[in-house]
């Protein structure tokens, strides 16, 4: 039987009850990012700046298994929508073969990184520094990928509070072991900005352990048979690779264009480049914000395509955005209010807190400007059309990074570098609107009868 997912209408109401779990668990979650800078920017300026490129090298390749994750978390939002659990079951199983193939070869392209880095990093401290962080967060790449898929998985089926109570675990778990592994408790040596990588990946086999337990405990497992691991399905997993391809390769050019971001920046000095890790650190909180309710909305239109109501998505996206905008310009007030007090959060090296401010309010102008290319960029990717949200990324990244390439040759001055954001955003918000006029989520329509 099919179960009761939806109200006559979405207001306001129904769509913050559905993100507002998948903001904590997204905050929590950043946390963990935010909890390596905090440690960090209390050892040295060196393993701030560093831990940047190691974790942006890092983003790089996990972000490929998030990019696939959004063609199955769609897919299985629609056959959940329909009322079809084994059906959604069977596509999360074939979901981690996939990402598990992925990992293999990422692990593979791992032992190049040595001479990628040897050639970018110019700093000698900053290259070995980043290149031992990247190392050892890659080892925990497994765990990574199978928090992505079972987070696709919740996403789709609409328990986003689990997500929040998962995330409290990751970021706790991450705290303690930052704190042990970074400064050194009792015989446990002080390792530094390896202490952190470690730390990561620990928090994120604690949360897949959680993760196991409630669906043991909830019944879910048996209910959408998600061990019942059947024998490659060359269809479905046609369906996923073509739909998850664009999203993996929109990924694949975002954060290309981050990273050599901070390459540029790099070259401006080790100081520019902890400027930058802290500041993009803060703006992941506004990220946060766009994303959960475009990943809701998105995971709500696909189960609203799947009960026969398209008619009705458009309103419910624009009602998620102007959400995300009430959510999004209390953070962004307190951030040009208050810049100082917020960046001390991150660091107790005064020199690094005070040139760190006018890059922090320029990001901020940036973001919210730009707000609504962050929102509709993420919305038509999550609806199930990655051809048209792959396009609209790499016109936003080439011409991001060709802002930012410009801007490194013409100043050293990091705040003027920082608004290439606006370039960025910019182009997501023209592209976006040339393309939600063709209505995209009517592609899970097309795309549904092949399987």
């Amino acid at each position: 039987m099919k179960p009761p997912l939806f109200m006559t209408e979405f207001n306001y109401r129904h769509i913050v009850r559905l993100t507002v779990p998948m903001i904590a668990s997204l905050v929590l979650e950043q946390l963990i990012g935010f909890t390596d800078i905090i440690f960090l920017g209390r050892v040295s300026e060196t393993a701030v700046a560093a831990s940047a490129l190691g974790g942006v090298a890092f983003l790089l390749f996990a972000m490929l298994g998030f990019g696939y994750a959004v063609a199955p978390q769609s897919q299985m939002a629609l056959e959940n929508g329909r009322g079809h659990p084994r059906i959604t079951g069977h596509i999360f199983s074939q979901s981690l073969y996939a990402l598990g193939l992925l990992c293999l070869i990422i692990f593979g392209l791992s032992f190049f990184a040595p001479q990628a880095f040897d050639y970018l990093v110019e700093d000698a401290a900053i290259r070995d520094a980043s290149m031992a962080y990247f190392l050892w967060r890659t080892a925990a790449l497994p765990f990574a990928f199978l928090c992505i898929a079972l987070r696709a998985f919740f996403i789709a089926t609409l328990q986003t509070r689990l997500l929040t109570v998962s995330s409290a675990v990751t970021v706790a778990t991450n705290c303690v072991f930052n704190y042990v592994l970074i400064f050194g408790v009792g015989p446990i040596p002080a390792l530094g900005i390896v202490g952190a990588a470690v730390a990561s990946g620990i928090a994120e086999i604690a949360t897949v352990l959680l993760f196991l337990v409630y669906l043991k405990r909830s019944g879910d497992a048996t209910r959408y048979g998600l061990w019942l691991f059947s024998a490659w399905d060359a269809r479905l997993q046609s369906l996923l690779i073509v739909r998850g391809r664009w999203t993996m390769l929109q990924e694949a050019i975002v954060m290309t264009a981050w990273f050599l971001f901070f390459v540029w920046v790099e070259h401006l000095g080790q100081e520019a480049l902890a400027v930058s890790n802290i500041v993009r650190t803060l703006a992941d909180l506004p990220w946060i914000l766009m994303h959960a309710f475009a990943a809701t909305c998105g995971a709500v239109a696909a189960n609203m395509v799947g009960e026969g109501r398209s008619d009705e998505v458009a309103t419910v996206c624009h009602k998620g955005y102007f959400l995300a905008l009430a959510f999004l310009s209390p953070v962004c007030i307190v951030f040009l209010l208050f810049p100082e007090p917020v960046l001390s959060i991150f660091t107790s090296i005064e020199s690094l807190r005070i040139s760190s401010v006018d890059t922090l309010i320029v990001m901020t102008i940036c973001f919210w400007a730009g707000s609504s290319g962050a929102y509709y960029a993420g919305l038509i990717g999550f609806t199930g059309a990655t051809r048209e949200s792959l396009t609209i990324s790499v016109f936003s990244a080439v011409f991001y990074a060709s802002a930012a390439f410009f801007l490194t040759r013409i100043t050293d001055t990091v705040a003027v570098v920082w608004w290439s954001d606006a370039v960025y955003y910019g182009t997501s918000a023209l592209a976006s609107a040339w393309f939600w006029r063709n209505r995209p989520w009517e592609k899970l329509l097309l795309s549904t009868k092949t399987y």
